[in-house]
C-alpha cells in the first residue's frame, strides 16, 4: 500500500501527479495528506484564492492553511471558503481582499484572525459603518481604498497601527484627527482628504507622511521624527504656505517628494525651495516637478551648488534629485 512506503518514495509519487490527482490522493488518508503538505509546503505559502476552484480549496485549506502566511482573495469569495481560510490559516500574516455588500458576512471572519497583522484592502460597495469593527485590533499595516467619512471613524480603534495608507471615494474630513490617536504610526499615506483641523496634532513616531489630491487648508501635524514629506498634487488655500510646511520639519527631514499643479495664486518658486534646502541640512533626496527643476538649474545654478555645499555636499556625499515622473535622474555633486 502507498501509505506504507517510505516518505520519500511517496513524495516521489507526488511529484509524477498532475495537480488534480495530488489533490485526490491527498484526501485518501492522513499520511498521504501529511506527504501531500510536505510536498507542497513552498507552494502555498502564498495562496491567490482565485487560481482555484472550490473543490481545490475545500482540500488545499485544511491540509495547508496553518503554513500559508499571505493570502489573496481579491475575487468573490463564497461563504464556505472563508470559513476555511478563518478556521485553518491561522498563520496568516498578510491578506489581500475586494469587499462586498453580499459577501461582507464571509469576510468578516477572516479580517479578525489574530495572526494577520497586513491587510490590503478595495472596498467595492460597502457603507455600512461597521466595517472596520471587525478588522484584527493587533494589525501593523493596513493599505484602504473606497472609505467613507463614517466608517473612517472607527480607525483609531486600530491603536497599533504603524503604516495606514488610505484613498477614499470621496474626500474624507478629520483624518489628521482621527489617526492622531494612532501614537504607534510610522507611516502615514493620505489621498483625497480635506486638511482643515487647527488643532495642533502629535505624531510622535511618524517617520514618513505623504499627502496626495488632498485639499489643505491647514497645517501639518507636528511629527518630531519625521524623514519623508511626500506633497503630491494638492489644492493648498491662498492661507496656507508650502514651504513652512517643510521647514517645519527642518531638523529631521531627509527625503522631500513635491509635485504642485503651478497656479499663478499660489506660486511655490525655486526660491521658495532653495530657502527649505538652507533650512534642511539633512535633506538628502529630493523629487521636483521639471518646471521648478528649469528654475533651480537655469536661473539659481549657482545658489544651488552653494547651499549643497553649505549642507556639506560633495563628491563623496551626493545629493540625490529626481525630476517629475520620468526616469531622469541627476546626481548633484559639487
Amino acid at each position: 500500500m502507498l501509505s506504507n512506503l517510505p516518505l520519500e518514495i511517496i513524495l516521489k509519487v507526488f511529484g509524477y501527479l498532475s495537480a488534480e490527482d495530488k489533490l485526490q490522493l491527498a484526501q485518501v488518508n492522513q499520511t498521504l495528506g501529511s506527504a501531500f503538505v510536505y510536498h507542497s509546503e513552498a507552494k502555498y505559502k502564498r495562496l491567490s484564492c482565485y487560481l482555484y476552484t472550490g473543490y481545490e480549496l475545500s482540500v488545499i485549506l485544511p491540509l495547508c492553511g496553518s503554513n500559508i502566511y499571505k493570502i489573496d482573495i481579491s475575487e468573490e469569495l463564497t461563504e464556505k471558503t472563508a470559513e476555511l481560510i478563518t478556521k485553518y490559516c491561522t498563520n496568516v500574516e498578510s491578506a489581500t481582499l475586494e469587499i462586498r455588500h453580499q459577501m461582507f458576512n464571509a469576510c468578516k471572519g477572516i479580517l479578525s484572525i489574530k495572526s494577520l497583522s497586513s491587510i490590503y484592502l478595495v472596498n467595492g460597495d460597502y457603507r455600512e459603518p461597521d466595517m472596520l469593527q471587525y478588522f484584527n485590533p493587533n494589525c501593523r499595516v493596513l493599505t484602504l481604498f473606497d472609505l467613507s467619512n463614517v466608517q473612517s471613524q472607527n480607525l483609531r480603534r486600530l491603536i497599533h497601527l504603524e503604516d495606514l495608507d488610505v484613498a477614499p471615494f470621496d474626500y474624507l474630513t478629520d483624518m489628521l484627527k482621527i489617526c492622531s490617536h494612532l501614537k504607534k504610526l510610522r507611516c502615514l499615506k493620505l489621498t483625497y482628504c480635506k486638511l482643515t483641523q487647527e488643532e495642533d496634532f502629535l505624531y510622535p513616531e511618524l517617520e514618513t507622511l505623504q499627502v496626495s489630491y488632498s485639499k489643505i487648508y491647514s497645517d501639518l501635524p507636528r511629527c518630531p521624527n519625521l524623514k519623508q514629506l511626500s506633497l503630491i498634487l494638492n489644492e493648498y488655500h491662498n492661507s496656507v504656505k508650502i514651504i513652512n510646511f517643510i521647514v517645519k520639519y527642518a531638523t529631521t527631514l531627509e527625503r522631500l517628494v513635491i509635485t504642485i499643479a503651478y497656479d499663478e495664486h499660489h506660486p511655490f518658486t525655486a526660491h521658495n525651495l532653495l530657502d527649505a534646502l538652507r533650512e534642511c541640512t539633512n535633506l538628502q533626496f529630493l523629487h521636483i516637478n521639471c518646471f521648478l527643476l528649469k528654475n533651480l538649474l537655469s536661473e539659481n545654478v549657482e545658489t544651488f551648488i552653494k547651499v549643497l555645499k553649505a549642507n556639506c555636499f560633495d563628491a563623496q556625499r551626493r545629493f540625490v534629485l529626481e525630476v517629475s515622473q520620468t526616469a531622469l535622474w541627476a546626481l548633484v555633486s559639487v
